[in-house]
């Protein structure tokens, strides 16, 4: 029951009597989905939040009623700053105990919710952000098994194939830090919907309109483009919504999408191929449903932008310098061995139908469906390799998985009848990037969270930046080596070097974000 002392909305609800000093009717806050959160602005009780009472508060934290659960906030005063992580329910007043020596009953609009599990709210949107990862995978997939079709279509070579894909990952690349930064910015959702239909517009001029090897590029670039704004929106989003303690898990159900994108789209562009005798088929049906699931999106999703969080504070929305997460070890150290992950994944992902048809003797129907086996084997051990990750850490499961991956990208190109190959695929979907990735984002989010709740989209951006840059390189070069050697086995082998490589730069990475990080202004 509401108290007549008591502020719920878009108020700080103290008891009358604020020892801290502030003038009730003028202190507030902002209310997130899940509740309030301390943003004080009043001038009157700026003075009285400083050293011991600064110290009250980070008692607070630390004795459970505010609970590091979800992104940081940062609440200013004057030029010092602290940063609260609170994530609460409806309609229940919180007491301070004895032990936090607050003697301020708090009204925080909600009762503390269990950190280690999702509220409806996020388990719905990371439903919602898996399924549109399954059509934009799908959307790209789709294209691999039908490399060979191409090539012979409009006679390229196997660089030239290579180039189409890599276009697709240029453009995808290229936009990930504009669009983290803009996301920040204007809102990730409103981003997230736009770039999304023109995801699916484009694929659908690839169907219609690519009659050639230059139009083919431009599509595939533009269609890239477009499904470039998914990742540092959809992660950004998902990131604020879940506890820091859940943030793993969250991305490893978010990226079951890849997975099922993987699965779908390698499994049915040969065998609808071959129904239709046309590469277009396919294309012409998922960029319809990428359209439509643009338009659901804009009712479906859930507004919590930073730019509708700082408009509810009374300040202007920012997004941090890329220069401060560029100068950050771990982050960098993060977003390098997602290169070297992606490299290896990417070289199994594109060549590996085509490598199965031309080196292994598998038909067309069947070499898309190999590669497929990756999603179906990663989709258990990614959640559990997320949920490992939020109890035991980021460092050790990441050091165990990296060179675990590496071997099996080796044993993929030295394995040489059917069934050792599906082998080596369901030991790569366990051990691989699908497992590493909710790990790496919930890890990057950790320390990006730690330098400013603005620099989430920018830094996911930047992550995904890293990691996506080895899928433009390692089809163009996994392409020249073939042409070169005639055989992708080379190719295969070093991607097998890079996931070693990685492993490296990951024992750089601290587990947790240094203290000095903590206390710094956004």
């Amino acid at each position: 029951m509401k108290n007549e002392n008591e502020y719920y909305v878009g108020q700080r609800s103290v008891e009358p009597k604020d020892t801290l000093g502030f003038h009730e009717e003028k202190d507030t806050v902002f209310l997130d989905k899940f509740g309030a959160v301390f943003n004080i602005e009043a001038a009157s009780g700026i003075d009285a939040l400083m050293n011991e009472e600064v110290k009250t508060l980070l008692d607070l934290l630390e004795n459970g009623l505010a609970v590091g659960t979800n992104d940081l906030v940062n609440h200013s005063f004057g030029k010092r700053a602290i940063r609260f992580k609170t994530k609460f329910i409806k309609n229940e007043v919180i007491k301070p105990t004895p032990k936090s020596g607050f003697n301020t009953t708090i009204v925080m609009g909600g009762k503390l919710m269990n950190k280690n599990t999702f509220d409806k709210s996020t388990t719905r949107l990371t439903i919602l952000l898996c399924l549109g990862w399954t059509l934009l995978y799908a959307d790209r997939t789709a294209l691999y098994p039908l490399l060979t079709v191409l090539g012979e279509n409009f006679s390229l070579s196997s660089t030239q194939l290579g180039t189409i894909t890599g276009s697709y990952f240029l453009a995808y690349v290229i936009m990930q830090i504009p669009f983290g930064i803009l996301g920040d910015i204007f809102g990730k959702k409103r981003l997230l919907i736009a770039m999304y239909f023109v995801a699916g517009l484009s694929l659908l001029c690839f169907a219609l309109f690519g009659n050639s090897y230059i139009l083919l590029i431009l599509f595939t670039a533009l269609h890239g483009f477009g499904a470039g704004a998914y990742y540092p929106t959809a992660y950004g989003i998902m990131l604020e919504m879940a506890n820091r303690e859940m943030r793993a898990t969250a991305a490893a159900m978010v990226n079951l999408g890849m997975s099922l994108g993987l699965i779908i789209g390698l499994t049915i562009a040969g065998p609808v191929f071959i129904y239709t005798k046309s590469y277009s088929g396919i294309f012409l049906v998922l960029s319809i449903l990428t359209m439509i699931a643009a338009l659901f999106y804009q009712k479906s999703l859930p507004s919590i932008d930073s730019k509708t969080r700082s408009n509810t504070c009374g300040k202007k929305a920012t997004s941090v310098p890329i220069w401060t997460i560029l100068k950050n070890k771990n982050l960098m150290c993060i977003n390098i061995s997602r290169f070297c992950a992606n490299y290896g994944s990417w070289v199994v992902i594109t060549w590996g139908p085509t490598f199965f048809q031309t080196e292994r003797g598998i038909s067309m129907e069947f070499a898309g469906l190999f590669v497929a086996i990756i999603g179906v084997s990663s989709i258990l051990p990614s959640l559990v390799a997320g949920r490992i990750s939020d109890k035991i850490g980021r460092k050790k499961i990441s050091i165990l998985l990296f060179p675990l991956g590496a071997i099996t990208i080796y044993l993929i190109a030295y394995a040489k009848s059917p069934l050792a190959i599906i082998i080596t695929l369901i030991a790569n979907g366990i051990f691989g990037r699908a497992s590493l990735d909710p790990v790496a984002i919930a890890w990057a989010g950790d320390h990006a969270s730690s330098i400013s709740r603005y620099a989430m989209g920018t830094a996911i951006g930047i992550l995904n930046f890293s990691g996506m840059m080895a899928s433009v390189i390692a089809p163009i070069i996994s392409g020249l080596i073939q042409d070169i050697t005639g055989s992708l086995v080379t190719a295969f082998y070093a991607a097998a070097i890079s996931g070693f490589l990685g492993t490296v730069f990951i024992l750089m990475v601290d587990e947790h974000p240094e203290p000095a990080n903590i206390s710094q202004t956004s």
